[in-house]
Protein backbone atom coordinates (compact mmCIF):
# COMPACT_ATOMS: atom_id res chain seq x y z
CA UNK A 1 0.00 0.00 0.00
CA UNK A 2 1.65 3.61 -1.37
CA UNK A 3 1.94 6.00 2.25
CA UNK A 4 0.47 8.83 2.27
CA UNK A 5 2.38 12.22 0.99
CA UNK A 6 0.29 13.99 4.09
CA UNK A 7 0.68 11.87 6.34
CA UNK A 8 2.83 13.73 9.00
CA UNK A 9 2.50 11.02 11.62
CA UNK A 10 5.35 9.00 10.43
CA UNK A 11 8.46 9.59 9.96
CA UNK A 12 10.25 8.24 6.43
CA UNK A 13 13.81 8.46 5.76
CA UNK A 14 14.84 8.24 2.04
CA UNK A 15 19.01 8.31 2.15
CA UNK A 16 20.07 9.70 -0.75
CA UNK A 17 23.99 9.74 -1.82
CA UNK A 18 24.33 12.93 -4.33
CA UNK A 19 27.54 11.62 -5.92
CA UNK A 20 25.73 8.78 -7.18
CA UNK A 21 21.90 9.73 -7.35
CA UNK A 22 22.30 11.67 -10.41
CA UNK A 23 25.03 9.93 -11.79
CA UNK A 24 24.24 8.04 -15.02
CA UNK A 25 28.15 6.91 -16.00
CA UNK A 26 27.85 3.25 -17.08
CA UNK A 27 30.91 1.18 -16.25
CA UNK A 28 33.75 2.63 -14.50
CA UNK A 29 37.15 2.71 -14.08
CA UNK A 30 39.07 1.67 -10.74
CA UNK A 31 40.60 4.74 -8.78
CA UNK A 32 39.55 6.80 -11.86
CA UNK A 33 38.92 10.18 -11.68
CA UNK A 34 35.91 12.14 -11.74
CA UNK A 35 36.12 13.02 -15.41
CA UNK A 36 36.18 8.92 -15.83
CA UNK A 37 33.59 7.49 -13.62
CA UNK A 38 31.65 10.87 -13.52
CA UNK A 39 29.38 12.12 -10.17
CA UNK A 40 25.61 13.21 -9.18
CA UNK A 41 25.30 16.86 -9.15
CA UNK A 42 23.22 19.19 -6.52
CA UNK A 43 20.99 20.03 -9.49
CA UNK A 44 20.32 16.37 -10.41
CA UNK A 45 17.98 16.26 -7.39
CA UNK A 46 15.34 18.39 -9.19
CA UNK A 47 11.32 18.84 -8.69
CA UNK A 48 10.59 15.82 -10.90
CA UNK A 49 13.08 13.59 -8.72
CA UNK A 50 11.60 15.23 -5.18
CA UNK A 51 7.95 14.94 -6.38
CA UNK A 52 8.63 10.95 -7.33
CA UNK A 53 10.14 10.69 -3.78
CA UNK A 54 7.39 13.00 -2.02
CA UNK A 55 4.01 10.88 -3.66
CA UNK A 56 5.88 7.61 -2.26
CA UNK A 57 5.19 9.16 1.23
CA UNK A 58 9.12 10.21 2.28
CA UNK A 59 8.80 13.20 4.64
CA UNK A 60 12.81 13.10 5.43
CA UNK A 61 15.66 13.54 2.76
CA UNK A 62 19.11 12.13 4.25
CA UNK A 63 21.19 14.11 2.05
CA UNK A 64 24.34 11.84 2.52
CA UNK A 65 28.39 12.64 2.34
CA UNK A 66 27.72 16.10 1.27
CA UNK A 67 30.07 17.90 3.62
CA UNK A 68 33.64 18.92 1.81
CA UNK A 69 36.03 15.74 2.43
CA UNK A 70 39.51 15.03 1.54
CA UNK A 71 39.93 14.15 -1.83
CA UNK A 72 42.49 13.62 -4.77
CA UNK A 73 40.40 16.13 -6.32
CA UNK A 74 41.70 19.37 -7.16
CA UNK A 75 40.34 22.58 -7.85
CA UNK A 76 41.10 26.29 -7.81
CA UNK A 77 41.51 27.53 -4.57
CA UNK A 78 40.97 23.84 -3.17
CA UNK A 79 43.74 21.71 -3.69
CA UNK A 80 44.45 18.42 -3.65
CA UNK A 81 44.61 16.15 -0.25
CA UNK A 82 47.79 13.98 0.27
CA UNK A 83 47.28 10.78 -1.14
CA UNK A 84 48.34 9.08 2.08
CA UNK A 85 45.33 10.37 3.96
CA UNK A 86 42.71 10.01 1.45
CA UNK A 87 41.06 6.41 1.02
CA UNK A 88 40.85 5.84 -3.01
CA UNK A 89 40.50 8.85 -4.97
CA UNK A 90 37.41 10.49 -4.08
CA UNK A 91 37.59 9.94 -0.28
CA UNK A 92 36.17 8.83 2.70
CA UNK A 93 32.82 11.22 3.15
CA UNK A 94 33.28 10.95 6.73
CA UNK A 95 36.79 12.29 6.71
CA UNK A 96 35.76 16.54 6.99
CA UNK A 97 37.84 18.90 5.78
CA UNK A 98 35.74 22.12 6.46
CA UNK A 99 32.66 21.28 8.52
CA UNK A 100 31.45 24.41 7.50
CA UNK A 101 30.91 23.74 3.66
CA UNK A 102 30.11 21.21 1.24
CA UNK A 103 31.93 19.40 -1.42
CA UNK A 104 32.80 20.96 -4.59
CA UNK A 105 32.15 17.66 -7.02
CA UNK A 106 28.61 18.05 -6.23
CA UNK A 107 28.52 21.38 -8.02
CA UNK A 108 28.24 22.16 -11.86
CA UNK A 109 30.10 25.35 -10.84
CA UNK A 110 32.20 24.66 -8.07
CA UNK A 111 33.12 28.19 -6.96
CA UNK A 112 29.73 28.38 -6.13
CA UNK A 113 29.03 25.14 -4.57
CA UNK A 114 27.38 26.67 -1.36
CA UNK A 115 24.37 28.49 -3.36
CA UNK A 116 24.11 25.42 -5.48
CA UNK A 117 23.47 23.97 -2.05
CA UNK A 118 21.14 26.27 -0.51
CA UNK A 119 19.15 26.08 -3.74
CA UNK A 120 18.73 22.14 -3.21
CA UNK A 121 17.80 22.50 0.18
CA UNK A 122 15.06 24.96 -0.71
CA UNK A 123 13.39 23.09 -3.22
CA UNK A 124 13.73 20.15 -0.30
CA UNK A 125 11.72 22.43 1.58
CA UNK A 126 9.23 23.88 -1.45
CA UNK A 127 8.15 19.98 -1.55
CA UNK A 128 7.71 19.48 2.01
CA UNK A 129 10.68 17.48 3.01
CA UNK A 130 12.63 18.38 6.18
CA UNK A 131 16.57 18.23 4.86
CA UNK A 132 19.16 16.25 7.24
CA UNK A 133 22.86 16.14 6.67
CA UNK A 134 25.70 14.12 8.31
CA UNK A 135 26.56 15.57 11.74
CA UNK A 136 30.32 13.82 12.32
CA UNK A 137 31.30 14.88 15.61
CA UNK A 138 33.93 12.04 16.30
CA UNK A 139 37.10 12.95 13.92
CA UNK A 140 37.86 15.18 10.87
CA UNK A 141 40.36 14.89 7.75
CA UNK A 142 44.26 14.70 9.11
CA UNK A 143 43.64 17.78 6.44
CA UNK A 144 41.06 19.89 8.48
CA UNK A 145 41.43 23.50 8.00
CA UNK A 146 37.98 25.73 7.74
CA UNK A 147 37.65 27.77 4.65
CA UNK A 148 34.52 29.26 5.31
CA UNK A 149 35.06 30.11 9.41
CA UNK A 150 38.89 29.75 9.45
CA UNK A 151 38.93 31.05 13.23
CA UNK A 152 37.03 28.14 14.07
CA UNK A 153 39.40 26.01 12.52
CA UNK A 154 40.08 22.68 15.24
CA UNK A 155 43.83 22.86 16.94
CA UNK A 156 44.21 26.34 16.58
CA UNK A 157 45.79 27.03 19.87
CA UNK A 158 46.08 23.68 20.99
CA UNK A 159 48.76 23.05 23.45
CA UNK A 160 51.21 20.78 21.30
CA UNK A 161 52.91 19.36 24.60
CA UNK A 162 49.89 18.25 25.99
CA UNK A 163 48.91 14.74 24.87
CA UNK A 164 45.58 15.71 26.72
CA UNK A 165 44.71 19.01 27.67
CA UNK A 166 40.80 19.86 28.32
CA UNK A 167 40.16 22.81 25.67
CA UNK A 168 42.82 21.14 22.85
CA UNK A 169 41.09 19.89 19.91
CA UNK A 170 42.96 16.61 19.30
CA UNK A 171 44.80 14.41 21.07
CA UNK A 172 48.58 14.31 20.52
CA UNK A 173 50.78 11.54 20.88
CA UNK A 174 53.43 11.32 23.12
CA UNK A 175 57.21 10.14 22.23
CA UNK A 176 56.53 6.56 21.70
CA UNK A 177 53.26 4.97 21.15
CA UNK A 178 52.48 1.75 20.26
CA UNK A 179 56.09 0.44 20.90
CA UNK A 180 57.20 3.70 18.06
CA UNK A 181 58.29 7.18 18.35
CA UNK A 182 58.01 9.97 15.69
CA UNK A 183 58.27 10.52 12.39
CA UNK A 184 54.01 9.34 11.74
CA UNK A 185 53.90 6.65 9.46
CA UNK A 186 50.86 5.87 7.14
CA UNK A 187 50.13 2.96 4.97
CA UNK A 188 50.63 3.40 1.58
CA UNK A 189 51.00 0.86 -1.49
CA UNK A 190 54.66 0.55 -1.34
CA UNK A 191 54.62 0.37 2.13
CA UNK A 192 54.54 2.53 5.07
CA UNK A 193 55.64 6.02 4.29
CA UNK A 194 56.23 9.35 6.24
CA UNK A 195 53.33 11.81 6.63
CA UNK A 196 55.53 14.86 6.73
CA UNK A 197 53.00 17.40 7.86
CA UNK A 198 52.98 15.04 11.52
CA UNK A 199 57.11 14.40 11.19
CA UNK A 200 57.44 15.95 15.09
CA UNK A 201 54.24 16.01 16.64
CA UNK A 202 51.45 13.04 15.99
CA UNK A 203 47.74 12.97 16.18
CA UNK A 204 45.32 10.54 17.54
CA UNK A 205 43.36 8.38 14.68
CA UNK A 206 39.70 8.62 14.79
CA UNK A 207 39.37 4.98 15.96
CA UNK A 208 41.02 5.89 19.46
CA UNK A 209 44.49 4.41 17.68
CA UNK A 210 47.35 5.48 19.98
CA UNK A 211 50.23 4.76 17.52
CA UNK A 212 52.88 6.53 15.45
CA UNK A 213 52.01 3.32 12.76
CA UNK A 214 48.62 2.94 12.48
CA UNK A 215 47.89 -0.29 10.69
CA UNK A 216 45.68 -0.61 7.43
CA UNK A 217 42.30 -1.39 9.23
CA UNK A 218 42.66 2.17 11.34
CA UNK A 219 40.64 5.21 10.49
CA UNK A 220 44.21 6.24 9.81
CA UNK A 221 43.15 9.05 7.75
CA UNK A 222 41.12 10.97 10.11
CA UNK A 223 42.35 12.19 13.86
CA UNK A 224 40.03 11.79 16.82
CA UNK A 225 38.78 15.10 18.42
CA UNK A 226 38.95 16.05 22.10
CA UNK A 227 35.91 16.99 24.10
CA UNK A 228 37.38 17.68 27.24
CA UNK A 229 37.42 13.85 28.65
CA UNK A 230 40.94 11.82 28.68
CA UNK A 231 39.32 8.39 27.01
CA UNK A 232 42.68 6.45 27.94
CA UNK A 233 41.50 7.01 31.84
CA UNK A 234 37.83 5.25 30.82
CA UNK A 235 34.30 5.64 29.66
CA UNK A 236 32.96 7.94 33.37
CA UNK A 237 32.26 11.40 31.81
CA UNK A 238 30.44 12.53 35.02
CA UNK A 239 33.19 15.07 35.60
CA UNK A 240 32.09 16.91 32.32
CA UNK A 241 29.16 20.07 32.07
CA UNK A 242 25.79 19.21 32.17
CA UNK A 243 22.92 20.32 29.91
CA UNK A 244 22.36 24.25 31.33
CA UNK A 245 26.32 24.84 31.71
CA UNK A 246 27.25 28.46 29.57
CA UNK A 247 29.10 28.23 26.17
CA UNK A 248 32.31 29.82 28.54
CA UNK A 249 31.73 26.69 30.75
CA UNK A 250 32.16 23.91 28.24
CA UNK A 251 35.07 22.61 26.61
CA UNK A 252 36.21 24.23 23.35
CA UNK A 253 35.46 21.32 20.93
CA UNK A 254 32.03 21.62 22.12
CA UNK A 255 31.47 25.40 21.39
CA UNK A 256 32.69 24.98 17.60
CA UNK A 257 30.48 21.74 17.06
CA UNK A 258 27.89 23.98 18.27
CA UNK A 259 28.89 26.61 15.97
CA UNK A 260 28.47 23.88 13.17
CA UNK A 261 25.23 22.77 14.33
CA UNK A 262 23.91 26.25 14.44
CA UNK A 263 25.35 27.15 10.65
CA UNK A 264 23.89 24.57 8.81
CA UNK A 265 20.30 25.05 10.92
CA UNK A 266 20.25 28.94 9.91
CA UNK A 267 21.64 27.41 6.36
CA UNK A 268 17.69 25.64 6.24
CA UNK A 269 18.91 22.35 7.42
CA UNK A 270 15.96 20.52 9.83
CA UNK A 271 18.14 17.88 11.38
CA UNK A 272 21.33 15.55 11.05
CA UNK A 273 22.07 12.27 11.55
CA UNK A 274 25.14 11.97 14.24
CA UNK A 275 27.77 9.61 13.09
CA UNK A 276 29.41 7.21 15.66
CA UNK A 277 27.79 9.02 18.52
CA UNK A 278 28.78 6.44 20.91
CA UNK A 279 32.09 7.56 20.58
CA UNK A 280 31.38 10.88 21.58
CA UNK A 281 30.24 11.77 25.48
CA UNK A 282 26.44 11.96 26.53
CA UNK A 283 27.17 14.98 28.55
CA UNK A 284 27.79 16.64 24.86
CA UNK A 285 24.82 15.50 23.26
CA UNK A 286 22.50 16.41 25.98
CA UNK A 287 23.99 19.97 25.77
CA UNK A 288 24.88 20.27 22.14
CA UNK A 289 20.65 19.05 21.25
CA UNK A 290 19.45 21.29 23.83
CA UNK A 291 20.91 24.49 22.33
CA UNK A 292 19.58 22.93 18.85
CA UNK A 293 16.22 22.76 19.47
CA UNK A 294 15.73 26.22 21.22
CA UNK A 295 17.13 27.84 18.07
CA UNK A 296 14.45 25.73 15.97
CA UNK A 297 11.17 26.54 14.61
CA UNK A 298 8.50 25.74 17.49
CA UNK A 299 12.03 24.59 19.71
CA UNK A 300 12.76 21.19 17.01
CA UNK A 301 15.31 19.87 15.73
CA UNK A 302 15.55 16.33 14.34
CA UNK A 303 18.48 13.97 15.10
CA UNK A 304 19.38 10.49 13.96
CA UNK A 305 22.40 8.56 15.43
CA UNK A 306 24.50 6.05 14.59
CA UNK A 307 25.78 3.64 17.47
CA UNK A 308 27.43 0.16 18.12
CA UNK A 309 26.63 -1.84 21.49
CA UNK A 310 29.54 -3.44 20.98
CA UNK A 311 31.34 -0.80 21.48
CA UNK A 312 30.54 -0.07 25.37
CA UNK A 313 32.66 -3.11 26.15
CA UNK A 314 35.94 -1.05 25.70
CA UNK A 315 35.23 1.14 28.72
CA UNK A 316 33.65 -1.47 30.84
CA UNK A 317 36.52 -1.55 33.67
CA UNK A 318 35.74 -5.18 34.96
CA UNK A 319 35.27 -6.54 31.31
CA UNK A 320 39.14 -5.53 30.61
CA UNK A 321 40.26 -6.35 33.39
CA UNK A 322 38.87 -10.08 33.73
CA UNK A 323 40.28 -9.92 29.67
CA UNK A 324 43.61 -8.62 30.70
CA UNK A 325 43.74 -12.12 33.75
CA UNK A 326 41.57 -14.55 31.12
CA UNK A 327 43.39 -14.35 27.73
CA UNK A 328 47.13 -15.22 28.92
CA UNK A 329 45.09 -18.76 30.88
CA UNK A 330 43.79 -19.19 27.26
CA UNK A 331 47.02 -19.12 25.58
CA UNK A 332 48.94 -21.37 28.39
CA UNK A 333 46.01 -24.19 27.74
CA UNK A 334 46.65 -23.47 23.99
CA UNK A 335 49.91 -24.42 24.62
CA UNK A 336 49.35 -27.66 26.68
CA UNK A 337 47.08 -28.55 23.72
CA UNK A 338 49.69 -27.97 21.54
CA UNK A 339 52.34 -30.22 22.91
CA UNK A 340 50.00 -32.64 24.88
CA UNK A 341 48.35 -33.78 21.29
CA UNK A 342 50.83 -36.62 20.89
CA UNK A 343 50.38 -38.11 24.20
CA UNK A 344 46.24 -37.73 24.68
CA UNK A 345 43.51 -35.84 23.39
CA UNK A 346 44.80 -32.52 22.10
CA UNK A 347 46.88 -31.38 18.78
CA UNK A 348 47.43 -28.67 16.79
CA UNK A 349 44.33 -28.14 14.95
CA UNK A 350 42.49 -27.41 18.35
CA UNK A 351 45.63 -25.79 19.64
CA UNK A 352 45.47 -22.99 16.91
CA UNK A 353 41.56 -22.93 17.28
CA UNK A 354 42.10 -21.64 21.35
CA UNK A 355 45.02 -19.36 20.34
CA UNK A 356 43.13 -17.49 18.32
CA UNK A 357 40.20 -17.55 20.43
CA UNK A 358 42.24 -15.62 23.03
CA UNK A 359 43.43 -13.15 20.82
CA UNK A 360 40.15 -12.77 19.15
CA UNK A 361 38.70 -12.68 22.58
CA UNK A 362 40.99 -9.47 23.52
CA UNK A 363 40.33 -7.61 20.36
CA UNK A 364 36.47 -7.79 21.23
CA UNK A 365 36.61 -6.18 24.26
CA UNK A 366 40.05 -3.88 22.97
CA UNK A 367 39.31 -3.28 19.38
CA UNK A 368 40.64 -5.27 16.23
CA UNK A 369 43.74 -2.71 16.49
CA UNK A 370 44.90 -4.17 19.32
CA UNK A 371 45.26 -7.26 17.75
CA UNK A 372 46.79 -5.77 14.54
CA UNK A 373 49.52 -4.35 16.21
CA UNK A 374 50.36 -8.24 17.16
CA UNK A 375 50.07 -10.19 14.34
CA UNK A 376 50.27 -7.22 10.99
CA UNK A 377 48.63 -8.72 7.87
CA UNK A 378 52.16 -9.55 6.76
CA UNK A 379 52.85 -11.62 10.03
CA UNK A 380 49.60 -13.70 9.55
CA UNK A 381 50.55 -14.81 5.61
CA UNK A 382 54.28 -15.86 6.72
CA UNK A 383 52.38 -17.28 9.79
CA UNK A 384 49.71 -19.47 7.39
CA UNK A 385 52.90 -20.09 5.28
CA UNK A 386 55.39 -21.35 7.49
CA UNK A 387 52.59 -23.58 9.16
CA UNK A 388 52.15 -25.51 5.27
CA UNK A 389 56.03 -25.50 5.21
CA UNK A 390 56.90 -26.74 7.86
CA UNK A 391 53.74 -29.98 7.62
CA UNK A 392 54.98 -30.49 3.77
CA UNK A 393 58.64 -30.02 4.81
CA UNK A 394 58.30 -33.22 7.30
CA UNK A 395 56.76 -35.17 4.19
CA UNK A 396 59.51 -34.49 2.13
CA UNK A 397 61.94 -35.25 4.86
CA UNK A 398 59.76 -38.46 5.36
CA UNK A 399 61.08 -39.10 1.48
CA UNK A 400 64.13 -38.14 1.24
CA UNK A 401 65.11 -40.77 4.44
CA UNK A 402 63.38 -43.46 1.80
CA UNK A 403 60.45 -43.75 3.23
CA UNK A 404 56.51 -42.85 2.21
CA UNK A 405 55.24 -39.37 2.25
CA UNK A 406 54.62 -38.57 6.46
CA UNK A 407 56.49 -41.81 7.37
CA UNK A 408 57.75 -40.75 10.68
CA UNK A 409 60.39 -43.73 10.95
CA UNK A 410 62.43 -41.74 8.23
CA UNK A 411 62.97 -39.42 10.95
CA UNK A 412 65.38 -40.60 13.38
CA UNK A 413 67.43 -43.65 14.15
CA UNK A 414 65.33 -44.92 16.53
CA UNK A 415 61.47 -45.17 15.13
CA UNK A 416 59.74 -44.23 18.23
CA UNK A 417 61.70 -41.25 18.19
CA UNK A 418 61.36 -40.42 14.68
CA UNK A 419 57.13 -40.83 15.48
CA UNK A 420 57.28 -38.28 18.63
CA UNK A 421 59.37 -36.01 15.69
CA UNK A 422 57.24 -36.06 13.60
CA UNK A 423 53.65 -35.67 15.46
CA UNK A 424 55.49 -32.92 17.29
CA UNK A 425 56.69 -30.89 14.24
CA UNK A 426 53.42 -31.80 11.71
CA UNK A 427 51.13 -30.85 14.70
CA UNK A 428 52.73 -27.72 15.47
CA UNK A 429 52.42 -26.78 11.81
CA UNK A 430 49.01 -27.57 12.14
CA UNK A 431 48.40 -25.81 14.63
CA UNK A 432 50.18 -21.90 13.66
CA UNK A 433 48.31 -22.19 10.17
CA UNK A 434 45.33 -22.77 11.69
CA UNK A 435 45.37 -19.37 14.47
CA UNK A 436 46.59 -17.55 11.74
CA UNK A 437 43.75 -17.97 9.46
CA UNK A 438 41.66 -18.33 11.86
CA UNK A 439 42.91 -14.62 13.54
CA UNK A 440 42.88 -13.37 9.27
CA UNK A 441 39.45 -14.03 8.66
CA UNK A 442 38.32 -11.98 11.97
CA UNK A 443 40.60 -9.08 11.21
CA UNK A 444 38.85 -9.17 7.77
CA UNK A 445 35.38 -8.90 8.94
CA UNK A 446 35.60 -7.11 11.87
CA UNK A 447 38.75 -4.41 10.65
CA UNK A 448 35.60 -3.34 8.49
CA UNK A 449 34.41 -0.08 9.38
CA UNK A 450 30.77 1.53 8.78
CA UNK A 451 32.56 4.40 6.40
Amino acid sequence: MKADANDRRRVLIYQLMVRHFGNIREGGVLNGTIEENGCGKFGDINDAALSSLREMGFTHLWLTGVLEHASLTAYPKRPADDPLIVKGRAGSPYAIRDHFDVSPDYAKEPAKRLEEFRALVGRCREHGFETLIDFVPNHVARSYQSDVRPELSFGVGDDLNCSFERNNNFYYLGGQEGGQGPPLRLPAAEGEMVYETERATGRVTGNNVRSWSPAVHDWYETVKLNYGHDYTTGGDTSHLPGIDAAPEEVPDTWRKMDEVLSYWQEFGIGGFRADMAHMVPMEFWRWAIARARARGPEGKAFFLAEAYDGEVVKDNAVLRVVTKIIVPVILVFALYVQFHGDYGPGGGFQAGVIFAAGFILYALVFGVEAIERVFSAATLRIMTALGLLLFAGVGFWSLIGGERYLDYDALAQEPLVGQHVGIFLVELGVGITVAAVMITVFVAFAGRTPD
